[in-house]
């Protein structure tokens, strides 16, 4: 996936009986830059491709990781509305619908 040597990755796939559909959701975390780290997560359809959320934040000088809120986090309802979400437990609750049963 053009991951370079200072990345991780990782990925866990579900099976949505519900939804008929499997689900993948990669994350990567870029370390390359020592005075900022990024953490990127995408959920999507695993076989079809589409994009059902997205999560982007890095780490910001003299700020606890705690208290800097992504740089970017939304997630596709199942009604198709796009909703944002302003914390890593809040994007991990709203995946929930395609991630878990």
């Amino acid at each position: 996936m053009g991951f370079k040597p200072n990345n991780m990755a990782s990925f866990v796939n579900h099976y949505n009986a519900k939804l008929n559909t499997c689900f993948i959701q990669v994350e990567s975390t870029d370390i390359a830059n020592p005075k900022m780290m990024w953490t990127h997560r995408v959920v999507s359809d695993e076989f079809g491709g589409k994009s059902y959320g997205q999560y982007d934040w890095h780490t910001e000088n003299d700020k606890k990781y705690w208290d800097v809120p992504p740089f970017h986090c939304s997630v596709v309802s199942l009604g198709g509305e796009e909703q944002t979400c302003t914390s890593d437990d809040e994007f991990k609750n709203l995946v929930k619908v395609y991630m878990g049963d």
